[in-house]
């Protein structure tokens, strides 16, 4: 190693490390020791930005998203909701050409992106309009939608809503069963404004709505032919109707099911339940919410037929249909009352129709149910019953560990950091 080479100061190392690949830096890593204390910090810190920042579940396709704004999909592709070009299924993930996004949203057989710069983008099946882009055409590669100013998208079975910063509300796409509250039932290509104000937050689940109003008060339209609307009655509602339940802090929307969580921490559901989705013990529908009895829960997940939840103590619960193990159980019985999920340290969890994945607090992603169209992206079409890890996530945690071993034993001894050998091909 020239001594030109250390003489230069750390922070000029550092800055010309950042400008070097995954594969340059491990090379740099692996054969000169001069450079391994300011390497494995930079190796850690574009490793850590390839972690997962949030995952989405259609149907049956998955969308990652990294810390460093890149998406990544994998699973069913027949209507382009990969957004990678084609129509091939990817049981591997695969790299979606966008860059920059802050945040996923994944309907049925469609995804919607939200960029740092604001703009909204869409890819997937259009038959209704849910891309919301004046058109019914499917998209194979992210298409810009025609609205700004967007702070939160909400993705149902084929319609989309779209919250902008002045607390408006718009929606497009299916429309069958009044589930974009626009008093009428006429699918809309393009988003038109939903007469409902001062929203802090929306659900939705296949073909219904919900709406919590910043004054605590719940609203609900579309289909209701299973009472998931939880107004008592199974008439579907073409323009948003309040639901009788107060101080609702969150909802969660399943496909023909909905959950609240109150300010007390109790839980209550409604709608369809032939698979026990509602958890309380039984397979009648519920046309009113009816308490689920599961306490201390801290967050809740719904598929198409099956429910999840986290408790404060960090522990896993499910629930409802189980015919492809999406419970994560270790078997394919269905449950009407939740049962303990054999998972830890979860703090991240998304459901599909029949697929679920979880995040844990040390990064790793793991996955159960359905894996027919490669959704998992572990490499296989297999089924699985308890929850399995990702590999691509897997190794990234080790390798970070290990670096992150190496960093702490340089500042603990002086002496030169034994080599580590990094391999980024």
């Amino acid at each position: 190693m020239p001594t030109s080479l250390a003489r230069l100061p750390k922070e000029l190392l550092a800055q010309i490390c950042e400008y070097l690949s995954l594969k340059e830096l491990g090379l740099l890593n692996s054969t000169a020791k001069f450079f391994q204390p300011v390497v494995n910090e930079i190796l850690i810190k574009k490793l850590k930005s390839q972690q997962i920042k949030q995952i989405a579940a259609g149907y049956l396709h998955t969308v990652f998203l990294q810390q460093d704004g890149s998406v990544w999909t994998c699973g069913n592709n027949d209507f382009g909701q990969l957004g990678i070009g084609n129509y091939h299924n990817q049981n591997k993930p695969v790299q979606v050409p966008l860059e920059k996004v802050q945040r996923i949203i994944a309907g049925g057989y469609y995804t919607v992106f939200i960029k740092t710069d604001g703009s909204v983008w869409a890819c997937g099946q259009n038959n209704c309009g849910q891309l919301g882009i004046g058109n019914y055409d499917k998209q194979n590669k992210p298409a810009q939608i025609p609205l700004e100013k967007v702070q939160q998208i909400i993705a149902g079975g084929d319609h989309t809503l779209f919250i902008k910063t002045d607390g408006t509300v718009w929606a497009c796409g299916y429309n069958y069963s009044g589930q974009l509250g626009i008093g009428n039932c006429d699918d809309q290509t393009k988003p038109v404004q939903v007469p409902l104000e001062k929203v802090q937050q929306i659900v939705a689940g296949d073909y219904h709505t919900l709406f919590i109003k910043t004054d605590g008060t719940v609203w609900a339209c579309g289909r209701n032919d299973s009472g998931q609307l939880g107004i008592g009655n199974y008439d579907n509602q073409t323009k948003p109707v309040q639901v009788p339940l107060e101080k609702v802090q969150q909802i969660i929307a399943g496909g023909d099911h909905t959950l609240f969580i109150k300010t007390d921490g109790t839980v209550l559901a409604c709608g369809r339940n032939d698979s026990g989705q509602l958890g309380i013990g039984n397979y009648d529908n519920q046309t009113k919410p009816v308490q689920v009895p599961l306490e201390k829960v801290q967050q809740i997940i719904a598929g198409g037929y099956h429910t999840l939840f986290i408790k404060t103590d960090g522990t896993v619960w499910a629930c409802g249909r189980n015919g492809s193990g999406q419970l994560g159980i270790g078997n394919y019985d269905k449950q009407t009352k939740p049962v303990q999920v054999p998972l830890e340290k979860v703090q991240q969890i998304v459901a599909g129709d029949y697929h679920t994945l979880f995040i844990k607090t040390d990064g790793s992603v793991w996955a159960c149910g359905h894996n027919d169209n490669g959704q998992f992206g572990i490499g296989n079409y297999a089924n699985q019953t308890r929850p399995q890890p990702l590999p691509k996530y897997q190794k990234l945690q080790a390798l970070i560990q290990k670096l992150q071993e190496k960093v702490s034993q340089a500042s603990n001894t002086k002496t030169n950091i034994p080599v580590l050998r990094v391999d980024f091909r």
